[in-house]
């Protein structure tokens, strides 16, 4: 693990309060830091308190989510001839079906992304992603009833900023849709957009709602998730910001 990946991972709250308790646990055997342990382990209810209540989970998260509108009657636009699909998590496994074989988010995305294609089934499907997990998706996709000449894979991209560069030879000028997780779709747009793709967010996969006094106030590891899950991307947008990157220009997605 590399040091920006150990401070992302550090960074969220889930794992910001397993660290907590460590300390305090470790602080317990010192007896001249034992009087500082309450604070330190008060400090790891108070991250779970707010970072685990609703209302700031589905801010955190629908901040994100709500930026891009769903899909409206682009869908029925027979000029966008290509859907991109940035792949989630998957792992191949005999002993399931390969519906189960897909986490909820590259679930999602193949959804929408068959739901695209259904309008107009002459339209063509790119899945991006690293590894297995494109091949998984492009599997499931093809038992849906996706004919395999629809399909093409992109098994390189480690990130999503890597999946807009390669394809970016492959997609040209053209207008695409663009499949991924509403919380995603921000920064999916920023490196698209930054290499200069012409694309039609499609967002799928919401979590949130757009009133975050929807949710409820009690603290639960489900608003916890949501939590981690959007620090993630805000802490994945700034390092690009860093890294001389996407978020730093207007999106001229439209």
């Amino acid at each position: 693990m590399n040091i920006e990946s150990l401070v992302r991972a550090l960074i969220l709250p889930s794992n910001l309060i397993v660290v907590l308790l460590v300390v305090g646990v470790a602080m317990l055997m010192f007896t001249r830091l034992r009087r500082w342990t309450g604070m330190v382990f008060g400090a790891s209810i108070l991250v779970y308190v707010v970072f685990g209540s609703g209302p700031v989970a589905f801010s955190l998260l629908g901040s994100l989510e709500y930026r891009y509108p769903k899909l409206g009657s682009e869908i029925n636009n027979p000029a966008i001839s290509n859907i991109v699909i940035l792949t989630g998590y998957a792992e191949a496994d005999p002993l399931i079906p390969s519906s189960s074989e897909l986490n909820p988010a590259s679930l999602y995305r193949v959804t929408e992304a068959l739901l695209i294609y259904r309008q107009h089934p002459s339209r063509k499907i790119v899945i991006s992603g690293r590894g297995e997990v494109p091949l998984l998706m492009q599997k499931l996709m093809v038992l849906m009833g996706v004919p395999d000449i629809a399909l093409s894979l992109d098994t390189g991209a480690k990130n999503t900023c890597a999946s807009a560069k390669n394809l970016m030879s492959l997609l040209g000028e053209t207008r695409f849709f663009l499949v991924t997780s509403a919380g995603h779709m921000p920064r999916a747009v920023n490196c698209f957009t930054h290499e200069g793709a012409k694309i039609a967010p499609a967002p799928t996969h919401f979590l949130s709602r757009k009133n975050p006094l929807a949710a409820t106030y009690l603290p639960s590891p489900k608003h916890l998730l949501l939590s981690d899950l959007a620090i993630a991307e805000y802490v994945a947008m700034f390092r690009d910001k860093l890294a001389g990157s996407p978020s730093r220009r207007k999106n001229t997605y439209k």
